[in-house]
């Protein structure tokens, strides 16, 4: 299998959309609320980093979200309170799954990803709905 360049989670709660984008150096999040909840504010950060360390956590990252993609059992959802996993390949293919966070266990990809984001961020939503559904460990 081809090395996966790059890992797109995204989520969609009562609350807000929210998208996160992981490539190998960097690390992009957007939070937009939804229109039962326009009051919120609009939260975008993007981090770049050379660091082998954060090349490592992306790696393993990519392994995990590799061993959800290869389980056979997992329905495909659709809807509020779904994480959609968007995988792309080296080689320009690209795999798109959409998971309830309680069918499979998300914890080894979002540890590596919380590892990931810098300390002053606020956490992305999407760990928040896993969280609340079952789907990773707080």
């Amino acid at each position: 299998m081809p090395d996966i360049i790059r890992i797109t989670i995204k989520s969609t709660s009562r609350t807000c959309r929210d998208r996160l984008t992981l490539r190998p150096d960097r690390i992009l999040y957007t939070c937009r609320p939804t229109a039962e909840n326009g009051d919120c504010t609009v939260r975008i950060w993007t981090y770049t980093s050379s660091a082998p360390a954060f090349r490592r956590l992306f790696r393993e990252a990519a392994a995990a979200v590799l061993g959800i993609l290869e389980r056979d059992d997992l329905p495909y959802l659709t809807g509020p309170g779904v994480i959609s996993l968007r995988i792309d390949f080296a080689d320009r293919t690209r795999l798109k799954w959409n998971y309830a966070p309680s069918c499979v266990s998300f914890r080894e990809c979002f540890d590596a990803v919380k590892r990931m984001i810098p300390p002053c961020e606020e956490e992305p939503a999407v760990f928040s709905l896993a969280d609340t559904e079952g789907g990773a460990a707080p």
